[in-house]
Formats: C-alpha cells, sequence, structure tokens
C-alpha cells in the first residue's frame, strides 16, 4: 500500500524502457466495451486508502519526487488484481540522485514486493478496511539500499462522511540489521481527506507521523495537493511538507497512475 523507495543502478535503462514502452502500448490494452476502468492509484499519499483495483486489472504507477538541490527521485510500481479483494504489487525506484557538499550519488534502491487484502466493506456507510503485507529486498545500489529485509504490516480504514473521504493509516515496520544483530522498529500513524472538486478532481490532504527506530526520530509531515482522472489515468501534483526538525525536507511530487488491462466486462 506505501511502497518504499527500491531499485537497482544497473536496472535503470531497461525499466525506464519497459515503462515507456506499456504507457506507448497503452490505448492498445484498452477495450473495455467503450468503459474506462478505474485506477487504484496507492500513491502519493503515505495514508493509502482501503480501493483495491478488481480482479484482473493490472495498473502501472509513475512518480517523481523532487527536493529542490539535494535529491530527484523516479519511482514505479506495477499492481495486479487477483480478484476483487486481492492485489499484489511489486515496486523500485529505479533512478535516485542525492547530492550534498562533494557528493552526488546516483544510483537506485531497494525492490518491494508486496499485496493488499479487504477484510470488509460496508456499501452503506461506504466505510472499508484493508490490511496490507511488503517485504523490501536489499538489491539496491550501495548508497540507496538499506543493506537489510524490511518487512512492513499496514491497516487501512476510510469511509465518507458530509461530502469529504476520510483515511485512517497505520503501518508497523521491521527493519532488519546488516550485521545480523536484531530489529528496529519504525511506526507510521496518517489520516487524510479527500474532497472532489468536479467529477474528475479532487484536493486531499493529510497529516503523518513517523517513528523511526533506527534514528531516534519522530517526523510529523503534511500533504497536500490535487489529483485529475482522464479516462484510464489519475494523475496527482502535491507538496510534502515538514512540520518539525526531525522530518525529511519539503518535497514536490508528481505522478501518474495508468490502468494498463481490465477485464471485458458483459452485460
Amino acid at each position: 500500500m506505501t511502497p518504499s523507495q527500491r531499485g537497482r543502478g544497473r536496472g535503470a535503462p531497461s525499466w525506464c524502457s519497459l515503462c515507456g514502452a506499456l504507457a506507448a502500448a497503452l490505448p492498445a490494452c484498452l477495450a473495455i466495451d467503450g468503459h474506462d476502468p478505474e485506477p487504484a492509484a496507492m500513491r502519493p499519499l503515505i495514508a493509502a486508502d482501503t480501493k483495491l483495483l478488481g480482479a484482473g486489472q493490472v495498473d502501472l504507477e509513475l512518480g517523481f519526487d523532487h527536493d529542490p538541490g539535494d535529491s530527484e527521485d523516479l519511482s514505479t510500481s506495477l499492481l495486479y488484481g487477483v480478484t476483487d479483494d486481492v492485489d499484489l504489487f511489486v515496486s523500485r525506484s529505479p533512478y535516485r540522485r542525492e547530492r550534498a557538499p562533494g557528493v552526488d550519488a546516483r544510483g537506485a534502491s531497494d525492490t518491494t514486493v508486496g499485496g493488499a487484502v479487504r477484510l470488509l466493506r460496508d456499501e452503506e456507510s461506504r466505510s472499508a478496511l484493508v490490511t496490507s503485507l511488503s517485504l523490501s529486498i536489499p538489491d539496491g545500489e550501495r548508497e540507496f539500499t538499506s543493506g537489510e529485509y524490511d518487512t512492513f504490516l499496514a491497516f487501512a480504514y476510510d469511509g465518507y462522511l458530509d461530502g469529504l473521504y476520510w483515511t485512517t493509516f497505520a503501518e508497523f515496520g521491521l527493519l532488519g540489521e546488516p550485521d545480523g544483530g536484531g530489529h528496529d522498529h519504525r511506526y507510521t500513524l496518517a489520516g487524510a481527506l479527500n474532497g472532489r472538486l468536479t467529477e474528475r478532481s479532487a484536493l486531499f490532504g493529510e497529516v503523518a507521523a513517523v517513528r523511526d527506530g533506527p534514528l531516534s526520530s519522530d517526523a510529523f509531515l503534511l500533504g497536500l495537493g490535487l489529483t485529475f482522472r482522464e479516462g484510464p489515468r489519475i494523475w496527482d501534483a502535491g507538496v510534502q511538507l515538514p512540520l518539525d526538525a526531525d522530518a525529511p525536507d519539503p518535497l514536490l511530487r508528481l505522478g501518474v497512475t495508468y490502468t494498463l488491462h481490465a477485464p471485458t466486462t458483459h452485460g
């Protein structure tokens, strides 16, 4: 539901070429009785909602995060709907760049694989509960890998009230140590609101808190932005802002989610 940053530097050209080819082939993939499928975006919030793809649907996500003067991160995620209530995903950041005085590192970070399961859904109240389990594999470049296998268990519960969609999110991370000496923990709590502007656009906002055991820090973050749906695509643009000294620098976030394939419906 919230893939971490991942990747492998020498894999970047092939991943970028793959994404370009998939985007170019998109129109041929979408012959669905004249109806556009609805993507189920995991990005750009920390507080992932409970929307899943549905059986047989395939989505591709591309994202770009920019920290002015310090870093860029290109992220990719591929999602598959196993059933209406089960999704699988794999995510990587095939290209990252970090700049500091005397340092200009480029490469990619670790791969994350995982799945999400809808535990309950109430159509009358428009509420649902989803859980996800993901594993971060330390296959990234030296500058961008954790060097360890990390596991994340998350829960998201959302609903609808007075014209606003709300989401609460909690995640527990079990972080391995490269020397095999034990584990550290990471805790994330977040809440988000999403309000429709038009039939195709919406505003979103969230507040998140991250307790990072290895760094003994508490980071508080504010996210704001806009989404726009265009046929089988959802575009997003927003900012992530620090609310305290431990939080990361401000980020500009841009992305798109494509539905590459959805099963043909008859009726």
